[in-house]
């Protein structure tokens, strides 16, 4: 029977089971990846066919500028060739475009400069195909096409691999331009692929074992319980042997007040066999001064039976075992009886005292390390109910009793905390979770909680324990870390800078030239080097005005005699185009002071000294902002402002972050407004009162760009006494120093040396209630930038009172917030409906605003930290904040992160740009300055803000 069931089993469950199974690794093996392999590299194809495409619509738009007599051929073909071999795309960024004639001859390819100009006839790959040439016949006769070969590894001139590239002819030039993809690439997707597909199959075939295991399982059980139905029911008493067998206590069975059955465990803690225990009285095995001289089977008679009873059991040896007895009646064959549950609590009892000592030890163990550590009983309130002295310390309760706080007291963000609280009690556990706490004593510290939801067996009581770790002098470690590392890369940037752009124009002698006509030469020109040339032009030595003084007076020169008899030859130079670090190692090694440098065809026309090299070293922020620290006088600051310009142009030129840029202009806006803020004190003589000295706008939230104008206010503490005038004239100085050294007058008039805006502390209060509770949404528009309000100099606690009475009345002002969020939408992407670029007006008509292409994402982070009440003020923390506190998704931070990122850094390099055509930086960008890519990514950009603009539309308007 039980072999009919097995087979039947088989042949009905398991065989359809493992053909589907089959079927299914068929159909992946054999159709899907085979028709996924195919579709692959047709979309591949398709790729750089229409990439292709694109690049000869660049050459066909220089070809149409020559047309139009815009540019001569020779100059549109070298702006062609410029542009295209600068493209890039793909993964890694390395796939490129490259264009030959139709002789063929290598115009340009960006990987293979040793082939540009060659003749490509003869060329090969590695297995013989002349693939120049097969591209040349592709073209011919179809104007287009795909040809493979074999070709070097992106930019890995040693690893050879299959290529397939399409290649179209540009006739009006006779140019044929490809590019190509790597059938290693498609390989390499394709085993991408596979083995996705092998998971998904893996765990598919996993999940059908599964349900034909519950399957198996479910069918063998109904079978053993018909099986088990079929026989008789085993005696009685076998049944409760084979219960007590399986017991982990000890069990007794008494009838009639004898022992019929003890299990093992029974005999293992008495010392007796089975056989033993039945033969023995039920009396003798108990220990009667412990029951109160009470036999055991009085106990058993007694009408009060308890349901457990504490003994000390007798052992084989005499030794007395304390026990635990729960006594259950039972009805066996029409008799009554008992079973007896004996569990030995002696060792238990020995547990409990070791658990005892080691708590001790653990409570001396936690009040004595640098870690806090604490246990929270969750009520309504979440009070501590166990704190270390660490941890007292940590949150600032010393001489305190720590019964009477709860943890979400010292918590410096009431939401921050509620949010802590609901994910540690939604989620069961939180790791190193950094929060920023504000201790009793008023001081703040930022810390490390790691802390586990416990509960009762009842689930009754709910507790917390947890370790906290003061991790603020570690923040602060990391912060100067973070500045020394960005000095150090600002200060590499400028030797890693060609040395061309530090050298000047050097001027050249004839070599018969008198020694006094050369000395009057340099003094005119206000040279210390002159290079000494032949009548043929060839540079032949080098004279420094070093030499003429040396080498007249002590080889006895006179005057008259020609340069040459005193130059220095032959002359050392080096390439025009070698970095800053290489000219001073030759300048060192060859004791030299002027270095010479020449140009790619040999022409030595610029020189290089020592003297300006070691100035290079005043382009370094660190060393900026310590020479306006220490300056002595107003025009040492103002002519350290103007190095401010070129600093950036390297850093930006050198690939720095925008963020980090903007930060160190920030701070060395900061350093110049402070020191002169001092010198303004020095002038003016004391304060009458507390006051600040507050920043706004992009320098409140530390994001200055090289175009920027003065956005500050002033605050004083409230007094009967009439101290405007004193404070109006602080700022009249300040703003106007600020002034002479390029930061500009606000043309909205929004400085401290305004009397609108230079007022007490309750004055500034009213300005904050009426913009927040009385403002019409046009009073808005113009205000923005008050709401990223930074101290900078001055007493901090008006600052910080200004901004919690802010943060206190915007709660819940949904009209306010309804205000600022329709102005915000007021700022359009400056995209057109149909996806292209939308200019500007007026004086820019060809551009567009990038600084109001930006202000959708500053409002949007500004808007939300003032609805939540979160202090940062600079927008990228604003949105790591946001993030963090689960305000936003990751997915949008990472969206508004990026897009930020790149119009900054856009911002910057058009600024740069500005700055090496001698213009005066601005922010307005004519979009057919810019590669087709980075228009193709600004236009992704400005739709993603348009998408940021919905969400905020959505939760502040109700509209979508």
């Amino acid at each position: 029977m039980k072999t009919s069931f097995v087979r039947s089993f088989f042949v009905n469950i398991i065989l359809p089971t493992l053909l589907t199974i089959l079927l299914f690794i068929i159909a992946i093996f054999f159709i899907i990846i085979p028709s996924s392999r195919k579709n692959l590299l047709d979309r591949k194809r398709e790729m750089i066919r229409e990439l292709t495409n694109s690049t000869w619509n660049l050459l066909d738009s220089y070809h149409q500028k020559v047309s139009a007599g815009e540019l001569t051929l020779a100059e549109a073909q070298q702006e062609a060739i410029s542009n295209i071999s600068s493209l890039r795309y793909g993964d890694e960024n390395k796939d490129y475009f490259w264009i030959t004639d139709m002789q063929p001859r290598m115009i340009v390819h960006p990987y293979r400069s040793d082939l540009d100009g060659e003749d490509l006839s003869d060329f090969t790959d590695s297995h013989g195909k002349k693939l120049f040439v097969e591209f040349v016949k592709t073209v011919k006769s179809n104007g287009a096409g795909y040809v493979d070969y074999y070709w070097q590894w992106k930019d890995d001139s040693l690893r050879i691999v299959p290529k397939l590239s399409y290649v179209r002819e540009f006739a009006p030039w006779q140019w044929v331009i490809g590019t190509g993809i790597y059938i290693e690439d498609v390989r390499h997707e394709i085993g991408r692929i596979t083995r996705r597909l092998i998971n998904i199959s893996v765990a598919i075939i996993f999940m059908l074992a599964l349900i034909l295991f519950y399957i198996a399982r479910q069918t063998f059980q109904i079978e053993q319980k018909k099986q088990l139905a079929e026989k008789e029911l085993a005696d009685s008493r076998e049944k409760y042997k084979s219960l007590v067998e399986a017991s982990t206590e000890g069990t007794l069975m008494i009838m009639d007040f004898k022992i019929i059955y003890a299990n093992q465990i029974i005999q293992n803690i008495l010392g007796f066999s089975e056989k033993e225990l039945t033969r023995l009285n039920l009396n003798d095995l108990f220990d009667t001064e412990n029951i109160k001289n009470t036999n055991f089977i009085e106990i058993l008679q007694s009408d009060a039976l308890p349901d457990q009873i504490e003994v000390n059991l007798l052992h084989k040896n005499k030794t007395k075992i304390n026990a635990l007895i729960s006594i259950s009646q039972i009805q066996l064959f029409g008799k009554n009886g008992f079973i007896l549950i004996i569990k030995d609590v002696g060792g238990l009892k020995k547990i409990r005292e070791e658990l005892g000592e080691s708590k001790l030890k653990f409570q001396m163990l936690t009040d004595n390390i640098n870690i806090g550590v604490f246990r929270i009983q969750v009520e309504k309130n979440p009070k501590f109910i166990e704190v270390n002295q660490a941890a007292q310390k940590i949150f600032g309760m010393d001489n305190t009793v720590f019964e009477n706080f709860t943890i979400t007291d010292f918590f410096r963000d009431k939401d921050e905390a509620q949010n802590f609280m609901d994910h540690l009690l939604n989620e069961g556990s939180a790791n190193k979770r950094i929060i920023q706490l504000k201790r009793q004593n008023g001081t703040n510290s930022i810390v490390s909680i790691s802390a586990i939801v416990i509960k009762s067996d009842d689930k009754k009581e709910i507790f917390i324990d947890g370790i906290i770790e003061d991790i603020s002098e570690q923040k602060k470690s990391e912060q100067a870390r973070e500045e020394i590392i960005i000095e150090l890369q600002t200060s590499l940037v400028y030797l890693n800078q060609p040395v061309k752009h530090f050298a000047q124009k050097c001027l050249c002698i004839p070599m018969n030239t008198p020694i006094k006509t050369a000395a009057k030469n340099l003094k005119q020109q206000n040279q210390n080097a002159a290079l000494i040339v032949t009548d043929s032009g060839e540079t032949i030595g080098i004279i420094t005005a070093e030499d003429l003084w040396k080498r007249v007076m002590c080889d006895e020169k006179t005057l008259s005699h020609p340069v040459y008899e005193i130059m220095t030859a032959p002359v050392i130079s080096l390439s025009e185009n070698a970095l800053v670090f290489e000219a001073l190692i030759l300048m060192q090694e060859r004791f030299i002071r002027h270095l010479p440098l020449a140009d790619v065809h040999g022409n030595i026309n610029k020189i290089i000294s020592d003297k300006e090299i070691i100035q290079l070293s005043q382009y370094s922020a660190g060393l900026l902002v310590h020479e306006i620290n220490r300056a002595e006088s107003i025009e040492e600051i103002i002519t350290r402002c103007k190095t401010l310009p070129q600093m950036v142009k390297y850093l930006v030129e050198s690939g720095f972050l925008a963020p980090n840029v903007t930060r160190i202009i920030s701070s060395i806006g900061d350093s110049v407004a402070n020191k002169f803020l001092k010198f303004a004190l020095q002038e003016m003589g004391e304060p009458p009162v507390r006051f600040a000295f507050m920043v706004l706008g992009s320098q409140g939230r530390e994001e200055q760009t090289l175009v920027t104008d003065q956005d500050n206010v002033l605050i004083y503490e409230d007094t009967e006494k009439n101290v405007q005038n004193y404070f109006l004239k602080l700022a009249e100085i300040v703003n106007g120093l600020l002034d002479q050294a390029g930061y500009r007058f606000c043309n909205g008039d929004v400085m401290a040396k305004n009397p609108k805006w230079c007022v007490s502390l309750s004055e500034w209060k009213k300005h904050f209630h009426h913009w927040i509770n009385e403002a019409e949404p046009q009073d808005l528009v113009d205000i923005n930038i008050f709401f990223d309000f930074r101290h900078l100099y001055g007493d901090l606690t008006l600052v910080q009172d200004l901004n919690l009475y802010v943060q206190q009345i915007a709660q819940d002002k949904a009209a306010f917030f309804n205000h600022l969020a329709k102005n915000s939408l007021l700022v359009k992407p400056p995209i057109t409906f149909t996806g292209s670029i939308k200019k500007s007006s007026g004086e820019h008509q060809q551009a567009f605003d990038i600084k109001f292409a930006l202000m959708p994402v500053v409002d949007f982070a500004r808007i939300y930290t003032l609805r939540h009440q979160i202090s940062e003020r600079n927008t990228l923390q604003r949105l790591e904040k946001l993030y963090e506190k689960n305000i936003i998704t990751k997915s949008l931070h990472d969206e508004m992160v990026e897009c930020y990122n790149y119009l900054m850094m856009l911002r910057f390099q058009h600024q740069v740009q500005d700055l090496e055509e001698n213009k005066i930086p601005d922010n307005f960008i004519n979009p057919k300055r810019l590669t087709q890519i980075e228009q193709h990514m600004l236009k992704k950009i400005f739709s993603q803000i348009s998408g940021f603009q919905k969400k905020l539309s959505y939760d502040f308007t109700g509209i979508a």
